[in-house]
């Protein structure tokens, strides 16, 4: 459970993943129709994040490491 728990975070700070979306099996069985829709979700605030940092090194900026982009 402990490798579950701390997978997110090694994929944000050490991959450099902007999110991960996580499905549990109780939402699984229970909200798999919401299930592509988180996912697409997910993907759009990733691809925000990637395109504001190519902005930023393409100009020259220096780029933020990805917790200082996430709140857009």
């Amino acid at each position: 459970m402990a490798e579950q728990d701390s997978a997110p975070a090694l994929l944000r700070t050490i991959m450099g993943w902007p999110e991960v979306v996580r499905f549990w099996l109780p939402a699984w069985v229970h909200e798999r129709a919401a299930m592509p829709g988180r996912v697409d979700e997910a993907l759009i605030r990733a691809e925000v994040v990637c395109v504001e940092l190519m902005v930023r090194a393409r100009a020259g900026m220096p780029v933020a490491e990805l917790s200082d982009v996430e709140s857009l």
